[in-house]
């Protein structure tokens, strides 16, 4: 397998580069200490507040430098790719945040052998050297169950993230060390989280790009640098995201929580809970809004918890990755009154999203939809325009049919140009059209071509979408109106429509778009040319736009020039067919 293609540096297995980046974003809060890739808070905590330092292999990011700032962390310790740093790193961090009127320190350690002996091994030294030192060791994933994780126990994954927090804040309202450590060992026994990826992840510096699953397997409770999961699961879930999602959880209650007396507690009916749906690295932000409303609308309805829990706080985003990596990671928390307080701190780590609060009780405000306005009145506005009858109905349908049958041509000769939505945009109009023909809600017999127009922009408007949709809206909109406000007839709505197309739209002839067809026809009705020379005259304009090597509008203006050679813009076929189609039903 070929290297990933990738913007790394030279040297892709190098740190320098991204930390230096660190310091360039933040050149008033940010210090680094001499020849280490230690990053700390600028300027420091107040003297004998308690620093918080964790940290780990990079490739996590933001995490943790990210979090860095007053109420979270005062420094971090940055490793190599997914490799813990070494203890002569960490030590420095130690006495540099203890010395000189500095205070206690809090070292914050994700449960893996590494971490846990090289900054084991900082704390002990600094311990020898009379430093007040405390380590609170998190390991927060529910992948395995608590009687096979052995001696190595349960893996640090982003509930870590709710521990710099909530610690970070009590540290910040001048609590001791031992409160301080307090609280981070009641959100580290608190909080659990459950991942899934569908890929694994890019390493950098590796000579072949990553090892990836099948295409209908994801796995399950991975860990975040890439270590296999509990299981390798069918993908798609047989129930969807709702059903990946209830197993998720379902994972998470099953498994509990620490009581803070050496047990275990689940969750119960009615407690609030905060909710981390953190992004591994490679999920786009649709990608994880859909994850979190499923998350948010599982925990809130009926499950092995009872009834429904609160989902008070959800924080949504990318908060300790790796890399790369296609999947998402699910932490919940039971959260009183204590935690709720030190989790909606105040602080400034760049990396810390804050979440509002939902209220304890009853539906969340955003989800009760403002009523829309009352448009003004319209019924009482005289029609205007020639009378429509069986020859304009028929028109209308033939020009709704053309489009339909037209399809696949618009759609390849956009596929090739743009965005390869032409076909589909003009389709949807035309059937929407259609229907309101059928249900007699459009042209009926004796409708002012006012009425008709105003129907047409409504159907159009309401169906196609796009930038298609809207120019075709504006273009029956200001026809209705002309025909309303004077005596031209058709000629005149097919005027006043081309010019609203060109005033909002911005093209013009020779910019490859639909008015190449558009005001050709509309010139040729002013000069009061028969319906069939006028669809012939947007045919010969709709033609030509295969000739014209560059667009000067519409998604085709991206394409490099020799790119549309040959090619027809869609937007203009598509109404040269629609006068076409009229022409002949005429």
């Amino acid at each position: 397998m070929s290297a990933p293609k990738k913007f790394w540096a030279s040297d892709p297995s190098s740190i320098a580069p991204f930390i230096r980046s660190l310091l360039l974003a933040r050149p008033s809060s940010l210090a680094k200490l001499e020849g280490l890739d230690v990053l700390l808070r600028s300027p420091p905590p107040v003297p004998g507040q308690v620093r918080l330092l964790s940290g780990g292999g990079s490739g996590h990011e933001p995490a943790h430098a990210g979090f860095i700032g007053t109420g979270m962390l005062s420094g971090a310790i940055c490793g190599g790719i997914f490799a813990s740093p070494p203890v002569s790193a960490i030590l420095a961090a130690v006495r540099t945040c203890a010395a000189n009127g500095g205070g206690p320190v809090l070292i914050i350690v994700k449960n893996y052998t590494g971490d846990r002996l090289n900054f084991g091994m900082a704390a002990e030294i600094a311990r020898a050297e009379g430093a007040d030192v405390a380590t609170v060791v998190v390991a927060d994933d529910a992948a395995i169950p608590p009687e096979k994780v052995g001696l190595a126990g349960s893996r640090g994954v982003a509930g870590a993230v709710f521990v710099h927090k909530c610690a970070g804040a009590a540290a910040e309202a001048g609590k001791s060390l031992e409160e301080v450590a307090a609280v981070a060992e009641r959100v580290a026994g608190s909080v659990r989280t459950l991942g899934v990826s569908l890929e694994n992840v890019d390493v950098p510096g590796a000579s072949s790009g990553k090892s990836d699953l099948d295409a209908d397997v994801m796995e399950v409770g991975l860990g975040i640098h890439g270590e296999p999961g509990r299981e390798r699961s069918n993908y798609p879930h047989p129930r969807g995201i709702d059903g990946l999602v209830e197993d998720m959880l379902h994972s998470l209650y099953e498994y509990g929580y620490s009581d803070g007396v050496g047990g275990t507690s689940k969750w119960a009916d009615g407690e609030e809970v905060t909710v981390l749906i953190n992004n591994l690295g490679g999920c786009s932000v649709f990608e994880m809004g859909t994850v979190a409303e499923a998350v948010a609308r599982k925990l809130e309805s009926e499950g092995p918890w009872g009834e429904k829990l609160k989902a008070s706080r959800i924080y949504v985003g990318s908060y300790m990755t790796s890399l790369d990596m296609h999947g998402f990671s699910v932490s919940v928390m039971v959260t009183d009154d204590e935690l709720g307080n030190l989790l909606d701190a105040p602080t400034n780590a760049p990396a810390w999203t804050p979440a509002e609060r939902a209220p304890p009780s009853g539906p969340r405000p955003s989800l009760t939809p403002i009523t829309l306005p009352v448009a003004p009145a319209t019924a009482d506005a005289p029609d205007g325009g020639p009378l429509v009858d069986s020859r304009v109905r028929s028109a209308v349908r033939a020009a709704c049919a053309t489009l339909l049958a037209l399809e696949p041509s618009l759609t390849e000769w956009d596929t090739a140009t743009g965005d390869g939505d032409c076909g589909l945009t003009m389709s949807r109009g035309a059937t929407e059209v259609l229907r309101r023909l059928d249900s007699g809600t459009l042209a009926a017999d004796g409708m002012a071509a006012s009425a008709l127009f105003a129907g047409l922009a409504d159907a159009v408007g309401s169906s196609m979408g796009g930038t298609s949709g809207v120019l075709f809206e504006l273009f029956f909109r200001r026809a209705s109106t002309a025909v309303r406000e004077g005596d031209g007839g058709y000629a005149a709505a097919l005027a006043a429509g081309v010019g609203a197309v060109e005033l909002y739209g911005g093209a013009r002839v020779g910019y490859r778009t639909m008015v190449d067809a558009l005001r050709p026809a509309a010139d040729a009705a002013d000069n009061g040319k028969s319906a069939k020379d006028i669809a012939v005259t947007a045919e010969t304009g709709a033609e030509g736009t295969a000739a014209i090597q560059r667009a000067l509008a519409g998604r085709s203006n991206y394409i490099r020039e020799g790119g549309l050679d040959g090619i027809p813009d869609p937007g203009a076929k598509a109404v040269a067919a629609i006068l076409t189609a009229v022409a002949g039903a005429l």
